[in-house]
């Protein structure tokens, strides 16, 4: 969806903003300015209607969304977001993520079913660590184990199934790290994590990434 007009009233930051004209033609928006003037609020804006119009809910917390404070409706009633075309909020139409996104290190040991991404959630506010790699690996994993018994073809070579598996993830990684391939998930019950190859360094674990290529990896694991 493309935001075309944006109204925000009694927010974190914002005693009343409005932002209008935003034109549909445009493939970027660019959000800039000093500390302390409002960006981060304006996206925690877009989060708290995402969240209220996706039926995700929201945490009750006054102190933090409202700029005056009233303790009264749900601060997503004081949202307005007006889209080209007419198009509302819906799971899965905003993409948001916090500037705190990094797993480390992660390894398991057994697997459990993980509710569709679309379903989940987790983040309130754009000051929350949104660490999310772990939890896509075992969303992958057990799916894999569910395809192989119930879903799949009994035609489907290993080989085939293998590719399919970890294909929808290579593309996105393939666009953002040229130099990085993924080559497996390893054993999900024997200290099992995303594998790669990078030249000629061969099937090293995920915690051996660099701390940017953690951050910006992200995006690939919810993207796919």
């Amino acid at each position: 969806m493309r935001i075309s007009r944006i109204k925000i009233s009694n927010f974190r930051r914002f005693f009343d903003l409005e932002i209008s004209e935003i034109p549909a033609v445009a493939k970027l928006v660019v959000l800039a300015g000093p500390n302390g003037s409002g960006k981060s609020s304006l996206f925690d804006a877009f989060l708290t209607r995402y969240r209220s119009s996706g039926g995700y809910g929201w945490n009750g917390d006054f102190k933090y969304y409202d700029r005056v404070q009233s303790g009264g409706d749900d601060p997503a009633s004081r949202i307005v977001l007006e889209a080209h075309g007419g198009l509302a909020m819906s799971r899965g139409s905003v993409y948001l993520r916090t500037a705190y996104r990094n797993d480390p290190e992660f390894v398991t040991s057994s697997l459990s079913r993980q509710a569709p991404i679309l379903e989940t959630m987790a983040i309130q506010k754009l000051i929350q660590t949104d660490a999310t790699v772990g939890s896509n690996y075992m969303r992958l994993a057990s799916q894999a184990m569910e395809d192989v018994f119930v879903n799949e073809s009994d035609a489907m070579t290993l080989r085939q199934f293998r590719d399919k598996v970890l294909g929808e993830v290579r593309e996105p990684f393939r666009r953002l790290f040229p130099e990085l391939t993924l080559v497996g998930i390893g054993n999900p019950l024997d200290k099992g994590t995303f594998r790669f190859d990078k030249g000629a360094v061969r099937n090293f674990d995920y915690q051996n990434l660099s701390g940017e290529r953690k951050r910006r990896s992200i995006c690939c694991w919810t993207l796919s």
